[in-house]
């Protein structure tokens, strides 16, 4: 009975290892039927015929990744409400966030003393931080640190209405026809753009220095503005650049002509807010591309580079100021050395102006890249004005170029100098 019970005993225990062994055995199986698989598999996949199936199925999947971009591009170019020409602009007087809505509460009181020590964009340069108002120097005038919204004007425009035109560097500019049937020009903060107190003082400096220059007529008229946003003249016509890179023919005594309207136009910039002799506005950005075809003459536009120039309380003279990016061709020694700068940047830059004017040449050295030019423009050199028989209303400009293209700011001739010459 102990045998027998033991016997019994035992029995589960040699069934459990014959399962084990049967377990093994299947999946030794299993395993080599996968290798089996996998081995079909890739003599199948070596097989011509497999591969050019695979060929023609990645072919067919190329093309067809190819035919729905083509369906999305052509649907997002006809689709109207997307479509470049017709675009809508998203930036044109709303608040995009709460945080924008307080820093935009002081705007209210139309003054911007709270937000002059408010800049998160501070410029760092070797001179150290550079805000407004800043140690001696002080606002020359109420008006550089206020701002003039007349956001009704933009709130009556039709979004729909608009036509896109251009666009610039942080702005696009859109035609609009107005109530009375005129098309104005509105620009806007380019799309995609977020607020910024730096795009928001771009778009005040731009509205006052125009609202201030409506008593010129060379300068274009501001109708409305609105923190990032504003209506100005418009015109079809282009400007002076166009004309010159048009190749189209000036007789001397257009050239003259354009010539004077282009240093005037500088001059009133200059003259407004002068106080001893100096300028309170400095447009920073002076090139062909700035003066626009209006009324029968070319008017100087574009203000958001500009700097207001502070005065020194204590020293009873003007202040200098600092620009921290001074790209392309049609600057000053001055700029592309990073100096402290004057008013007497823009008398440099039109030098460049009436050199095109006279000449024809839409590019000063033609032959030098944009970062050879500026060496040798901070070394004192000037383009080469050609050797011809000029007419006396040419030698007239060449005169006037003569008196911009002056190396040290100290000794250029002011814009009403060179005004009144020509």
């Amino acid at each position: 009975m102990h045998r027998t019970r033991n016997n019994a005993l035992e029995a589960p225990t040699k069934c459990n290892d014959n399962e084990k062994s049967i377990y093994k055995h299947d999946e030794g199986k299993s395993k080599k039927g996968i290798r089996k698989r996998i081995e079909v598999v890739i003599s199948k996949l070596r097989h011509q015929a497999c591969r050019t199936k695979i060929r023609k199925g990645v072919h067919v999947l190329f093309a067809a990744s190819i035919i729905a971009s083509a369906i999305i591009l052509l649907l997002n170019m006809f689709s109207l409400p997307y479509h470049r020409s017709r675009r809508i602009p998203r930036n044109m007087v709303q608040l995009v966030g709460e945080k924008d809505y307080v820093r935009l509460q002081f705007l209210s009181q139309m003054k911007l003393e709270p937000l002059i020590n408010y800049r998160p964009e501070r410029i760092k340069h070797k001179h150290g931080h550079e805000s407004f108002e800043n140690g001696n120097c002080k606002a020359m005038h109420q008006w550089q640190v206020e701002a003039y919204p007349t956001c009704n004007k933009l709130h009556e425009i039709d979004p729909n209405n608009l036509n896109l035109v251009a666009s610039g560097g942080f702005r696009d500019v859109f035609a609009m026809k107005d109530w009375n049937g005129t098309t104005v020009a509105v620009k806007t903060l380019l799309d995609g753009s977020s607020y910024s107190y730096r795009h928001y003082d771009r778009h005040r400096r731009d509205a006052v220095a125009m609202s201030l220059l409506t008593s010129s007529k060379h300068i274009p008229n501001i109708y409305g503005y609105c923190i990032n946003s504003g209506m100005f003249d418009f015109t079809p016509d282009g400007s002076l650049d166009d004309h010159i890179y048009s190749e189209e023919k000036w007789t001397k005594q257009q050239k003259l002509r354009f010539s004077w309207q282009a240093t005037t136009a500088l001059a009133d910039v200059h003259g407004i807010g002068m106080r001893k002799d100096s300028a309170s506005i400095s447009h920073t950005d002076i090139s062909a591309d700035q003066f626009l075809w209006l009324d029968g003459m070319y008017k100087l536009n574009d203000f958001n580079r500009a700097r207001f120039i502070r005065w020194d309380v204590l020293k009873n003279e003007p202040c200098t100021f600092y620009v921290e990016n001074n790209p392309g061709r049609n600057r000053s020694p001055e700029e592309y050395k990073y100096d402290r700068l004057t008013e007497k940047i823009d008398v440099y830059s039109l030098g460049n102006v009436l050199y095109k004017i006279l000449t024809g040449n839409n590019k000063l050295f033609p032959k030098l890249n944009s970062t050879r030019v500026m060496d040798i423009v901070k070394d004192g050199m000037t383009p080469r004005i050609p050797h011809r028989k000029w007419g006396a209303e040419e030698q007239a400009i060449i005169q006037a170029i003569k008196m911009c293209w002056v190396r040290y700011p100290k000794d250029r001739s002011s814009a009403r100098d060179v005004d009144s010459f020509l």
